[in-house]
């Protein structure tokens, strides 16, 4: 992995570098300290399973690669993190390149689930306004009701592709499938898109209406996890809209794990909050939830 973390109750992360590292470290313990052969190696913990991993290559120059990287560790390591053998075996950064099914799920909700439903109480406003501007679907109160009572049902915070990066998208993914009538589609490609291939379906202004009754539905499928060269993740899904049974449109959405951090760093004083959606969250996922 290209990320780390100093705390397992963090939610953010940083590329690993030696300038960061050191900054943040000030090189001090216990993120120095010795490996079983004596040597003082750099510790940290992973964004993902909270467990701790060893930053390899930070001073030394690497064989196979110019980048420094995070390595899993399978014990605990003093001061920094507890090793937990379920979240490993859970954890995307150990195991990008899995094939992974909706129904792939951890067998309890554990610490990752809940710092998963704890980014959705607390950030949901956020997460939609992320899904509109990546499907060019508003996320509307009533729409976003619907999702979340589709997500909690089908506990997708369980899913084994589900960590605390990528929030929003596999929110989407796990929340089914939901009509578009009477929802508000902001990018006008889409729109041009839905009028060539939906004969009943009209807009007014943005909004979907229909002439007579007709199906027009949204969903989103093959969510991939790929681990780079350079050591980083990466992921995306496909969004599908269908017209009475039948897909009409496809699109590839990356995931912006950087995006989705800044965005949640960001003061709530310098950014526009959407109350209605972080209550909508709040409603379907109690603090005591």
């Amino acid at each position: 992995m290209d990320i780390f973390k100093l705390y397992t109750d963090e939610r953010g992360y940083e590329r690993i570098s030696i300038n960061k590292f050191e900054s943040m470290t000030r090189k001090a313990y216990p993120f120095y300290q010795p490996n079983d052969k004596g040597e003082i190696v750099q510790y940290a913990v992973c964004p993902d399973c909270n467990n701790p991993v060893q930053i390899i290559g930070l001073y030394k120059r690497l064989k196979n690669t110019d980048y420094p990287y995070g390595k899993h560790c399978t014990r605990s390591i003093s001061d920094v993190a507890d090793y937990d053998a379920q979240a490993f075996e859970y954890c995307s950064l150990a195991n990008p390149n899995r094939s992974l099914t909706k129904d792939m799920k951890r067998k309890s909700k554990g610490e990752k689930g809940k710092q998963i439903i704890s980014i959705i109480r607390n950030c949901f406003d956020q997460i939609a306004f992320i899904l509109s501007k990546s499907t060019g679907i508003y996320i509307t109160g009533k729409l976003a009701g619907r999702m979340l009572k589709e997500y909690k049902s089908s506990e997708g915070y369980l899913y084994f592709g589900a960590n605390a990066m990528n929030v929003p998208w596999i929110f989407a993914y796990m929340a089914n499938n939901h009509s578009l009538y009477g929802q508000r589609i902001v990018d006008q490609n889409l729109r041009e898109t839905i009028k060539k291939h939906c004969p009943n379906i009209i807009f007014e202004g943005e909004w979907v209406k229909t002439k007579k009754y007709s199906e027009i539905e949204f969903w989103f499928t093959k969510h991939r996890q790929t681990m780079t060269s350079e050591n980083g993740l990466t992921e995306s899904m496909e969004l599908k809209l269908t017209y009475n049974g039948k897909t009409f449109f496809s699109k590839k959405i990356d995931f912006d794990h950087d995006y989705f951090q800044n965005l949640m760093n960001y003061p709530d004083d310098k950014r526009p909050r959407q109350q209605e959606l972080t209550d909508k969250a709040q409603e379907y996922f109690p603090a005591a939830d």
